[in-house]
């Protein structure tokens, strides 16, 4: 299968879990568990996308800039949580409002996917035998 693709299903698996955040508080945390699967797959494919992208020298720069981009993302969302629990005082509406704020982030991987790296790895394609 295409790493786009797998991205692209990714991609969709998010946003059907943001399509069941309801005010129901358990299918809100099903919803969340679904997005966590997807965050897991986005995190073990990505290096994998590095490696066939970035010349050999570069490669271990590469990965632990994706490693420091976890780590930073865990981070801001803590930061984010924090500010929202100080804001809002309704515990539903502030998960809703956490679990609500990966859409942003969707939309921009999916501009990045099809607008910026729309074509398949090099090595893939050679594995293939296209050029």
């Amino acid at each position: 299968m295409y790493r786009n693709s797998i991205l692209f299903i990714n991609v969709l698996a998010f946003l059907f879990g943001l399509s069941l955040m309801i005010k129901n508080q358990g299918v809100l945390f099903i919803s969340r568990i679904g997005q966590g699967i997807c965050a897991g797959l986005f995190s073990s494919t990505i290096p994998i996308i590095i490696n066939e992208f970035s010349p050999q020298e570069l490669f271990s720069i590469m990965g632990t800039m994706h490693q420091m981009s976890i780590a930073f993302g865990i981070f801001f969302s803590f930061l984010f949580a924090f500010i929202v629990d100080l804001i809002f005082v309704d515990p539903l509406t502030y998960w809703f409002i956490i679990f609500g704020f990966t859409l942003p982030i969707i939309l921009i991987q999916s501009i990045i996917l099809f607008k910026v790296f729309p074509f398949e790895t090099p090595a893939y394609l050679i594995s293939k035998g296209r050029d």
